[in-house]
């Protein structure tokens, strides 16, 4: 959704006219779905006061709850509906755009269940709402800035949007034996050196492992969808989701008091200067295991106009067995991810340009040495079956999809390599600061060395 209210963004500068958020919610949403005659047939019990109970069985004609599959159903007949109307889908999955005689977009539609945000670009909401509800009985269109869409609230401003989640935040609720732990203000998701800490507390009981559990759901959705700077908090915590342990109870509590102490930050949403041009900036990498936990961690983030709008922090899945391979499969990972967003989002520019910083002078002098030799790469199935005592296969793959792609590879200095935090329990300053709409951290982005970056390719 970050990526659409960009688009968004950029289109109602183009067109001059001003942007306006629209959410809507369809009444029983799957009692409107009928079952396709090809599913499998189904039967209810009629009510205990029926005269049918007990003497017969009723066949389901529609998607009712508790229905397996009733979600995919109401989907289908969500997304055959709006192609009838004309909307059309993106690689962006449950995003519809509406265009006009003139091929311009009118409208772009997210869907997320059976809730729906309009964005209209020059139109009148109704104008595009109107014809769906002749066949999906929807709730009234009210102004999405008043109020959440699934959690999220949005603050419209003349600089651009903030999407933040106060009142989702400050619905947490903690056990009563805890509290009185909510009225201490915390400064950071983690002290400093946690994620590289042993941990030899005992573990939780059965009740407090629960709460452990929803707790962390609940933090992990923050993460997802406004907060790259708890991302590192929640993957490290998420390693202790079998068998919770005191101290990660208390670590995760730490989490709650940030978020409390800090709810209304979020992820800032610019217009580009240029709306035919999109240019993104990565910052990409990787911190060594621990004899505890010996899996590298890897932390990325992709920066449009100066605003984290696609993060990620992640334990790798394999054993590194050294810095410089960790480095290069967080690279592999951010140049993947770079790939994929722009094939989302270069239908709609002309030119989409990425550059991706990373502070490992050793892997950059690797990248610029200049293609495997014919020699090298017969070496391959060998290299192969080495895994994870070689890296030169993910080096490969990182090589091949710059040059072939033209992704932009540069030194950055690691004191403002902004991922550097979502690898480490440090400070977090750095990024702390680029989640308001007043922030402005140009500098830290490189974008004059990338705006001169050639167009990407993503032809094969």
């Amino acid at each position: 959704m970050r990526f659409v209210l960009q688009l968004a963004l950029n289109l109602c500068k183009q067109c001059s006219v001003s942007f306006s958020l629209k959410k809507a919610d369809v009444v029983q949403a799957y009692l409107q779905a009928l079952l396709p005659s090809s599913h499998t047939p189904a039967y209810v019990l009629p009510p205990p006061d029926h005269p049918n109970r007990g003497h017969h069985l009723w066949k389901l004609l529609k998607a009712v709850y508790g229905l397996p599959d009733a979600d995919k159903v109401f989907e289908d007949f969500l997304s055959s509906k709006l192609r009838e109307l004309g909307w059309s889908t993106t690689l962006f999955p449950g995003v519809w755009f509406l265009r006009g005689a003139d091929e311009e977009i009118r409208g772009i539609l997210c869907t997320y269940v059976d809730n729906l945000l309009l964005i209209d670009i020059g139109e009148d909401a109704a104008d595009l709402s109107g014809p769906l509800r002749d066949h999906v009985v929807c709730g009234d269109d009210t102004d999405a800035t008043s109020g959440c869409f699934v959690g999220v609230q949005f603050n419209v401003t003349a600089d651009g949007i903030l999407i933040y989640q106060h009142d989702y935040i400050s619905s947490f609720s903690l056990p009563p034996e805890f509290s009185s732990s909510e009225s201490c203000p915390a400064d950071k998701p983690l002290p400093v050196g946690a994620t590289h800490e042993e941990d030899i507390s005992p573990p939780l009981d059965t009740a407090g492992a629960r709460v452990y559990r929803e707790l962390l759901g609940q933090v992990g959705y923050v993460a997802y969808c406004t907060r790259p700077n708890i991302s590192l908090a929640h993957s490290y915590l998420s390693r202790f989701m079998a068998a919770p342990t005191e101290r990660a109870f208390r670590l995760l509590l730490q989490t709650i008091r940030y978020l409390r102490s800090t709810p209304s930050l979020g992820i800032p949403i610019r217009p580009s200067l240029n709306p035919d041009e999109l240019i993104a900036v990565v910052h990409a990498d990787a911190s060594f295991g621990t004899p505890d936990s010996p899996h590298p961690q890897t932390g990325w983030l992709l920066f449009l106009q100066g605003s984290p709008l696609l993060y990620k922090s992640r334990r790798q899945s394999r054993v590194a067995r050294s810095m410089t391979h960790a480095e290069v499969l967080a690279l592999e990972d951010a140049v993947d991810t770079s790939l994929h967003f722009a094939a989302c989002l270069i239908p709609f520019y002309k030119s989409v340009k990425i550059g991706i910083g990373c502070d490992a002078a050793n892997v950059l002098h690797l990248l610029q040495s200049g293609g495997a030799s014919s020699a090298e790469r017969a070496l391959l199935p060998l290299v192969r079956r080495l895994g994870d005592r070689a890296c030169m296969v993910p080096l490969l793959a990182v090589t091949d999809l710059t040059e072939q792609h033209k992704v932009g590879v540069f030194k950055i200095p690691t004191d403002v390599n902004v991922s550097d935090i979502l690898t480490k329990a440090r400070d977090i300053r750095l990024l702390f600061r680029l989640l308001s709409l007043s922030a402005d951290a140009s500098e830290l982005f490189r974008l004059a060395e990338c705006s001169r970056l050639p167009p990407l390719s993503l032809t094969p």
